[in-house]
């Protein structure tokens, strides 16, 4: 006697409405992993595909989790806080009616980047120097302290928002002038020392069967195309193509240092559940 499938419900952002930066993008895109699945699969498991709403989050979470129809539900819903793009209300949602459900809880869903950098520095991971400044702030006397080049970057957001190529500064003058207007759009910046050199970046998730219950998938490199050394918005979302990506070779010195970090800020900043990508850089 066959078993009956897992019914996935696949949750994604509905950018119906949305005045969202990633809207021209990646607003047509159909994210759901059942482009992973053949048709054979068909009968261990079955998605569904559900359009989620800011505004209507919570209405419709529960509409799917009383029809009864679905095993488990596939979040893919990643708004930030203050984008009009459903995102830690899904989780919210998802966590009242106690269902089963992948992704980050709400707890660790959005923390912001001085969070983490205090996660890390407690858990003896270096992070690049850094100041946060608003409105009204002294920025010279804030960022006395940074070595230059310093780079801007929006508090908690994530893709890279609100960056561009100037985002990078190399003198006080252009620090004052790209964090006034980073200011005016998002009210606070964060302003770290830019690190050069290879850039990694590493996948976590949780899996029982790894030991520690932590699986880190092999890390890959980023090589920037010419007159590139960091992904603003414009190279990660249009003109991405000149990146070029290969796996970190296995008699990198830096390989085991870079798989400890990926352990203990999954355990640390996310819990220890759902999945992160971690950042490398040296």
């Amino acid at each position: 006697m066959s078993s009956l499938p897992i019914r996935v419900c696949v949750l994604v952002c509905s950018y119906e409405g949305s005045d969202s930066e990633l809207k021209e993008h990646e607003g047509e895109l159909v994210q759901t992993p059942q482009h992973y699945f053949t048709e054979t699969d068909s009968k261990d498991v079955v998605f569904t595909l559900e359009f989620i709403k800011k505004s209507t989050a919570y209405r419709q979470i529960r509409q799917l989790v009383k029809s009864g129809a679905f095993d488990v539900f596939y979040n893919q819903c990643d708004g930030a806080i203050d984008e009009d793009k459903a995102g830690v209300d899904v989780v919210q949602a998802l966590e009242s009616f106690n269902v089963p459900f992948t992704g980050a809880i709400s707890k660790y869903y959005e923390l912001s980047k001085p969070e983490m950098k205090r996660m890390a520095h407690y858990c003896a991971i270096n992070t690049a120097p850094y100041a946060v400044l608003e409105s009204g702030d002294d920025v010279r006397k804030l960022c006395a302290a940074l070595r230059f080049p310093l780079i801007i970057k929006h508090i908690s957001g994530y893709s890279s928002v609100g960056m561009d190529k100037s985002c990078k500064v190399h003198t006080v003058d252009a620090l004052e002038e790209r964090v006034a207007r980073f200011i005016e759009q998002y009210q606070i910046a964060l302003v770290e020392e830019f690190i050069p050199g290879d850039e990694a970046t590493i996948l976590v998730c949780a899996d029982a069967t790894q030991p520690g219950g932590i699986r880190v998938f092999p890390p890959v490199m980023v090589q920037f195309p010419a007159g590139e050394d960091f992904k603003h918005f414009q190279l990660k979302w249009e003109t991405y193509e000149g990146m070029n990506w290969r796996f970190v070779s296995e008699d990198d010195p830096a390989l085991p240092d870079m798989i400890c970090i990926a352990k203990t800020s999954f355990l640390h900043m996310s819990g220890g559940r759902g999945i992160r990508p971690c950042g490398y850089s040296h």
